[in-house]
């Protein structure tokens, strides 16, 4: 069983996507994109600062020009000084946005919610995001949950008016796989398309795409980017969008009518 809380730091998977892919990637990018028509996000389900090539991608992704912004996801617990001046010390640094994901200020709770004890760590990462005037953006983001709620108003007084801003997030149960943590119901009333559905490509590192984020295991059917171009898989997922304006839901091979993150996207 996964834990209540993934994607988590303490997640147990070892799988690395391979460089072959990312320049494959990157040369489709350049190849079919418009100038400032892609945003890339490094994080998933994993810890994008340990991989071996983690700053030779963003180096590759953040020099496109179809490009407009890569998004570094990370737990902070490894995000060193070393690796703040490697960043920062990028061609395009402008581009790139820090994300500390980061759900509690409480060490009990931090380590029931992420299986490791290392709020200490994620802290002073913060520290030193916020000690220096760096290129990048920078972001903690906490998730609005029943279990965190009475923090909200120290995560605020602590970041809001800093350089190292917040952004509040919803919980996701990814289609009611995890069990319910949500604060509150934000499901929309009234549901026209899903927005990633038409936008999003999600890549596994062991380089399967399933047909959305909400199946981040590929748990359902997925298609293979070693075989197939972005827009080839753009091409055979089109019917799922198509399905998805018209309202006709059931063709979707996903359990679209009990996910509300239709709406949400932070790209």
């Amino acid at each position: 069983m996964r834990p209540d809380y993934w994607p988590a730091a303490g997640h147990a998977r070892t799988d690395q996507l391979e460089s072959e892919l990312v320049q494959k990637l990157c040369d489709d990018i350049a190849r079919n994109a418009l100038p400032g028509d892609v945003s890339v996000a490094r994080g998933g389900q994993g810890e994008p600062l340990l991989h071996p090539g983690f700053r030779d991608a963003v180096e590759s992704l953040s020099e496109l020009p179809q490009v407009t912004r890569v998004f570094v996801e990370t737990f902070g617990m490894d995000l060193t000084e070393d690796v703040l001046i490697d960043l920062a010390a990028l061609p395009m640094a402008a581009k790139i946005s820090i994300i500390v994901r980061l759900n509690t200020l409480q060490q009990d709770r931090y380590r029931k919610m992420y299986g490791v004890d290392r709020l200490a760590d994620v802290l002073a990462a913060l520290e030193r995001l916020a000690a220096k005037d760096y290129p990048f953006e920078r972001f903690v983001e906490v998730q609005r949950l029943r279990d965190n709620e009475d923090e909200l108003d120290a995560f605020f007084e602590r970041f809001d008016k800093g350089p190292v801003g917040i952004i509040l997030q919803k919980f996701n149960s990814y289609a009611r796989r995890l069990n319910e943590r949500r604060a509150s119901d934000l499901t929309p009333m009234m549901r026209d398309f899903c927005w990633h559905l038409a936008r999003d490509l999600y890549l596994i590192a062991d380089g399967r795409v399933p047909i959305c984020k909400q199946d981040p295991f590929g748990e359902q059917p997925t298609l293979d980017f070693r075989a197939l171009s972005v827009s080839e898989i753009f091409a055979q997922t089109l019917p799922h969008h198509a399905a998805s304006v018209r309202g006709e839901h059931e063709r979707i091979p996903m359990p679209c009518m009990q996910c509300d993150e239709w709406y949400t996207f932070n790209g």
